[in-house]
């Protein structure tokens, strides 16, 4: 026999050993085991080795667990795990759950949304000075629509959104720009109004829609009317422009992404010798909690 065969015969068995040397550890570790309880100086016999089943180092349902096994090969014992692997893949799965892209996108819209109705609030002297700004530009307008019997429309636009005019969106919520009446002015702000309707007392001071698949007549006729404080107002345009030759109001559409800092009902009355005035009635809000009370649908 060659040197040459001689060393792939020795190579193919090697390999083939490989394949079983777990097995042959065992039986080395049991020869051993019987060689030390034979022998005169040992003093107490070794015990045997302890199966470790294959749910202490591993959980029942990994890949690793079912391979451990299949073949055969859980019968060392390992050192169990002092974690709790059911409380880490919890952890895990959590971890994964915030980071899915879901969540992420829902976080940076919700954000971005905070951030564009995030504005630092004025100081009492830029509230001031902001007032005597817009106050007699504003009181102009109504004086010269009064005096000249002129309409009191006017365009409301958001700042945030001035590429949206003149185009018109039918998505949820307000839109970028609207046509209102400017009808009037209140220590804080502009008046403007939004609709005509009417109201049945139910008490001294309460108020409710009437009930319109009755045909019931309302007992007042108000004006539903918006409060745009004069901070909120970042421009007036009083020209307008080819589209609407209106005055353009622009505001900060800051209000739970309203410009209205709230919205009531006011009466319309008239000034001996002077223009009309609004005074207040009722609150918007107050008056759909007691119409809904009574199954009152409005709008």
């Amino acid at each position: 026999m060659s040197r040459k065969t001689a060393k792939l015969m020795v190579f193919k068995l090697v390999m083939a050993a490989s394949k079983k040397w777990r097995r042959l550890r065992t039986k080395i570790s049991c020869q051993k085991s019987l060689l030390a309880s034979s022998s005169p100086t040992a003093s107490k016999p070794m015990p045997p080795p302890i199966k470790t089943p294959p749910e202490m180092r591993r959980h029942p349902n990994s890949r690793i667990a079912r391979a451990v096994v299949r073949r055969g090969l859980g019968q060392y014992p390992v050192r169990p795990c002092s974690r709790d692997i059911t409380l880490d893949r919890f952890k895990v799965a959590s971890m994964i759950e915030y980071l899915s892209s879901a969540f992420l996108y829902n976080l940076t819209k919700d954000a971005v949304r905070y951030l564009r109705g995030l504005r630092k609030k004025r100081t009492p002297a830029e509230q001031i000075a902001l007032q005597g700004r817009w106050k007699p530009v504003l009181e102009e307008i109504i004086f010269d629509n009064w005096r000249s019997n002129l309409r009191k429309d006017v365009i409301i636009r958001d700042v945030e959104r001035l590429d949206n005019y003149p185009e018109t969106t039918e998505k949820r919520g307000i839109s970028p720009w609207f046509r209102v009446g400017l009808i009037d002015t209140y220590h804080r702000g502009i008046l403007v109004g939004l609709r005509w309707d009417k109201l049945v007392e139910m008490e001294k001071g309460h108020w409710r829609f009437p009930y319109h698949q009755k045909n019931e007549e309302g007992d007042l006729t108000v004006i539903l009317a918006g409060k745009i404080p004069y901070e909120s107002i970042e421009y007036v345009d009083s020209n307008g422009d080819e589209y609407y030759n209106y005055p353009h109001i622009y505001c900060h559409f800051e209000h739970k992404k309203e410009p209205y800092e709230s919205v009531d009902f006011y009466v319309e009355e008239q000034n001996p010798g002077g223009r009309k005035f609004y005074s207040q009635i009722a609150d918007y809000q107050t008056v759909c909690r007691a119409s809904r009370k009574l199954g009152i649908s409005h709008f």
